[in-house]
């Protein structure tokens, strides 16, 4: 198809010396209206009139794109398709050429068109823009696409409010999470509706691009019916690990109602009295718990064990009293529990010290202080899956590493984790002393891993595993799993415990951890 051509002509009369003589003044500009020209070109077409005097001028809302040289009109830059650099981003450049002759001005304006070369085309994306995936489930999608032959690609996430939640493979464009597992019932991306929305660039060698929206769907797992745990920070400054903090803020408030003072933990609520600094035996302290009405409550009950440690601070040194600022009534020594001892073997219960955070199994005849606690109660969860070399705990969504390894001591271990590759994760970390206390069990006596807690079949068995947290300068905590022969009975111990790190103990069993609900 040959472009239009339009020519226009404006002619000007002046009288010379009153005898009727007159002097052209006409200036014929004569170019295309409309031009198409294919996108890598730059020359489009001679710009002349019909003397030779004429000067010319390009105006319009595309003007600064092109030039005159040497008599030809062309792009300033090379034309891209994939990339207009038109006022409209379209592909249709608009200018006006002005030719000028003597005074005499005539304008033509024209359309340039640029189409795409199709022998140049970029990469294209072949896989779907959406995926469904089930809760509590590893992503297993590869971003595929179509691209001239021998030509490599580049992937990224380009965009889109879920971005953060993912990473991808830039050269093998496999997408994955972002140290999380999704859950249905506490969804994670920015609507909180389960749909993550990312937007996905695939470049080719040619710095050619490609664009497409992506929408993952995360769909309810028949039965889940374990509710999410968080895992509060431990008080100590733990650091970030490439963007995934080690638990959820304490974000603890004063309740003050019927004269009392109480502390909301979220899904607690803890006295805040002076009965505190009293001393009960195990018996008594229960009784006590349970007869409590405070604050306009009636339905407060000794804590467990898990439960009591998550006022303890461990940003406290050995020696302070180790409970949360927010509290205004404290006490050093030993605090009860609700828990005795399990198996047989004398009458002993756990207490916790808030000297130096350790739990205690004791006869439950000695005194010691209590802090009742009301709300949901803490209590053995059972929603482990094995996925080959690590356990996902669905309930905390953090990934622990099956087969322990042996260091040891403490900088050793921390070193372990920060330099294992592990399933297709770098982001390995020696678990700080909350995650480790959210695998041990509050009641029962489930055998989670191997080797970290007792072999199931009454063999004899004990392990330690360090902790990524600090009592002070020189001690760390760790983890102490062992049977113990008690009056013909098998029963399980589990505790925590500290040593310096630099012990050099044989026994010590680590393990990894990864990811967690954010």
């Amino acid at each position: 198809m040959h472009p239009k051509i339009f020519l226009a002509t404006i002619t000007a009369t002046l009288l010379l010396g009153g005898c009727g003589t007159t002097e052209d003044k006409s200036v014929t500009l004569s170019i295309p209206a409309a031009k198409s020209i294919q996108e890598g070109q730059t020359n489009l077409f001679p710009i002349s009139a019909d003397k030779e005097e004429a000067t010319f001028a390009i105006t319009g809302p595309d003007k600064t794109l092109f030039t005159i040289t040497n008599g030809t009109l062309i792009f300033a830059q090379t034309p891209d398709f994939e990339q207009p650099a038109d006022s409209d981003r379209n592909n249709v450049y608009n200018i006006t050429i002005v030719a000028s002759y003597k005074g005499i001005s005539v304008e033509q304006p024209v359309a340039i068109t640029v189409t795409d070369d199709l022998s140049d085309n970029g990469p294209s994306l072949t896989s779907a823009d959406h995926k469904e995936i089930l809760e509590n489930k590893k992503l297993d999608f590869t971003i595929t696409t179509e691209t001239q032959e021998g030509r490599k690609v580049h992937y990224m996430i380009n965009g889109g409010e879920d971005r953060l939640r993912f990473t991808i493979d830039p050269q093998s464009g496999k997408l994955s999470f972002n140290h999380f597992i999704p859950d249905f019932e506490r969804p994670s991306d920015v609507n909180k509706d389960n749909l993550y929305k990312i937007v996905l660039r695939v470049t080719d060698d040619q710095n050619h691009s490609t664009l497409q929206n992506f929408t993952l769907t995360v769909t309810d797992e028949d039965g889940d019916a374990v509710a999410p745990v968080d895992i509060l920070k431990t008080g100590q400054d733990d650091g970030p690990v490439k963007g995934l903090p080690f638990g959820r803020e304490r974000d603890f408030t004063v309740i003050e109602q019927d004269g009392d003072r109480a502390i909301d933990t979220g899904k607690r609520m803890w006295e805040d009295s002076l009965h505190i600094k009293e001393t009960l035996t195990y018996y008594e302290a229960n009784d006590y718990c349970n007869g409590l009405n405070y604050a306009g409550y009636g339905d407060w009950r000794a804590p467990n064990r898990h439960e009591l440690l998550e006022i303890i601070d461990h940003g406290k040194s050995k020696g302070d009293i180790m409970i949360d600022d927010i509290f205004d009534n404290k006490a050093g020594g030993y605090f009860w529990t609700s828990q005795k001892r399990l198996g047989g073997g004398p009458d002993k219960a756990w207490s916790i010290s808030f000297n130096d955070s350790e739990p205690y199994d004791e006869p439950s005849g000695q005194k010691f202080h209590v802090r009742c606690v009301r709300g949901e109660e803490i209590r053995d969860h059972h929603n482990f899956s094995s996925e080959g070399d690590y356990i996902l705990d669905h309930q905390t969504g953090l990934m622990w590493q099956y087969q322990p390894f042996r260091e040891y001591n403490w900088e050793e271990a921390k070193a372990h984790c920060r330099n294992l590759k592990l399933a297709g994760y770098e982001d390995w970390r020696l678990p700080n002393v909350n995650e480790m206390l959210s695998i041990m069990p509050v009641e029962g006596m489930e055998i989670l891993f191997e080797d970290m807690s007792p072999i199931q079949g009454g063999d004899m068995d004990s392990g330690h595993a360090w902790s990524s947290t600090e009592l002070d300068e020189n001690h760390a905590f760790y983890n102490l799993n062992f049977w113990d022969q008690e009056s013909d009975h098998d029963s399980l111990i589990i505790m925590y415990d500290y040593r310096t790190k630099e012990n050099n103990n044989e026994t010590m069993l680590n393990r990894c951890v990864r990811g967690g609900h954010l």
